[in-house]
């Protein structure tokens, strides 16, 4: 049993999260510490220790049951059940046509929730129950394949890795499974397999494109701060950023960039935070390309204590843009991004049989949305 848990100040609304959360989300974060099947303190328990009410800890436990962190006992107590996180959404009770296992990394992104949030949608449409399994820092692959073991009519597996962390040996894995997989990361070992389907933004294109609209836009000093963990995409990306500088005419060398980039796990937006500081020292520039909204954020607060304007004195361009982040950006971001929908679509329509699987590797359209964070120069 669990006896105690380190206890932190729980605050009325913090980072607009009601008490509720705030127990919640920490609570996820002490279960990792901790065995499967150790007993947790009772709600009393918790509700002292944390000062709050019994009522908002009995919600936040509540929440964490639907979830299927912890189980209760009648009679013996709540239980730590899983560290992921693992939600059946069966909306309306209709799932003739089977389930889908989807699976994500447990922290904050834009991108993996719109992705879970069009899974959801689409699962209804279709007649498919969706279970989502959140993973966390400590969460071994064979843990999906464990849960996927245990579903009835499973058809098919949808994977948002932490880019990185999908390797080789994890792949056959998966493909030997004998269902779809879709995998929404660059994966260079399809070819090999017979299941495992990549869908991902043609990388090439869209670094290309990023490039492209900086140089017609007069920039010539441009840095690249590689703040998000792209193992697998890397190559294609910069392949497509130093094409365009050829295309201009230009060296591909005259292309600044960060000399390492984040593991996976790592915060991104920290990152980018401290490499736009280092990248400043050394180099001046006038536009910087990040490869997310958050590092683009991030990018933004360390320009502005160096006194530093976007655009005037230094533009930005970002990779995988989130709408409303980007649109309300201070100012509005320019980035180049991919329908996460029709992405999710595609899977879709290929397990159902609406579409013929042509390829085991498909490339989303890239599109430039144009804002206000790019100046044209010279």
């Amino acid at each position: 049993m669990i006896q105690s848990i380190e206890i932190l100040p729980m605050k009325s609304r913090e980072n607009g999260l009601t008490l509720r959360l705030q127990i919640k989300n920490w609570l996820i974060k002490e279960f990792v510490k901790y065995q499967l099947d150790d007993k947790l303190p009772t709600n009393r328990a918790l509700a002292k220790q944390l000062n709050v009410s019994l009522v908002t800890v009995h919600n936040a436990m509540n929440e964490l049951c639907r979830e299927g962190y912890v189980i209760r006992r009648q009679g013996k107590g709540t239980f730590l059940s899983s560290w992921e996180r693992q939600v059946i959404n069966e909306a309306n009770g209709n799932t003739k046509n089977g389930r889908i296992i989807i699976a994500c990394p447990n922290y904050f992104s834009a991108e993996y929730w719109n992705r879970i949030s069009d899974s959801e949608e689409l699962a209804v449409k279709n007649g498919f129950g969706l279970v989502e399994f959140k993973m966390n820092r400590d969460t071994r692959y064979e843990n999906i394949l464990e849960m996927a073991g245990a579903q009835e009519n499973l058809r098919a597996i949808f994977i948002v890795p932490v880019p990185g962390t999908f390797t080789r040996k994890i792949f056959n894995k998966f493909d030997a499974i004998g269902i779809p997989v879709f995998v929404f990361e660059a994966c260079p070992f399809v070819s090999l397999g017979r299941n495992v389907i990549s869908i991902t933004p043609d990388w090439f294109k869209a670094e290309y494109i990023q490039m492209k609209y900086l140089l017609d836009n007069g920039h010539r000093s441009i840095a690249s701060i590689i703040n998000e963990p792209l193992m697998m995409e890397l190559p294609l990306s910069l392949k497509g950023k130093r094409q365009a500088l050829l295309d201009y005419g230009l060296s591909p060398r005259s292309l600044i960039k960060t000399d390492k980039t984040p593991q996976p796990w790592e915060n991104s937006a920290e990152f980018a935070y401290e490499a736009t500081g280092r990248m400043l020292k050394k180099h001046s520039v006038t536009a910087l390309i990040y490869s997310s909204s958050s590092g683009a954020l991030a990018g933004i607060r360390k320009l502005r204590e160096l006194n530093l304007r976007v655009p005037e004195d230094i533009s930005i361009i970002t990779t995988g843009g989130h709408l409303v982040i980007d649109e309300n950006s201070p100012p509005p971001l320019t980035v180049v991004s991919t329908d996460h929908f029709k992405e999710v679509e595609m899977a879709f329509d290929i397990i159902t049989g609406r579409a013929k699987l042509m390829s085991k590797s498909i490339l989303s359209e890239p599109e430039l949305i144009v804002r206000e964070s790019v100046r044209r120069i010279g």
